[in-house]
């Protein structure tokens, strides 16, 4: 996890998770808000990986 400070308040991203990042008035928002946007892309892609694979056992 990658966290940048500014005057408005922290940005976090996840540099290998391509569309994580987060923004939070302090850090503990900002990382909590990166962890359910991890959680919501990892939901995403199992959600995919299911659709694709109900797609091929259909005749």
């Amino acid at each position: 996890m990658v966290f940048l400070e500014s005057e408005e308040g922290f940005y976090g991203e996840i540099p290998n998770a391509k569309g994580v990042w987060a923004t939070g008035k302090t850090l503990e928002a900002c990382r909590q808000e990166l962890l359910e946007v991890l959680e919501e892309w990892i939901l995403l892609g199992v959600a995919k990986v299911i659709s694709y694979l109900n797609l091929m056992v259909l005749p």
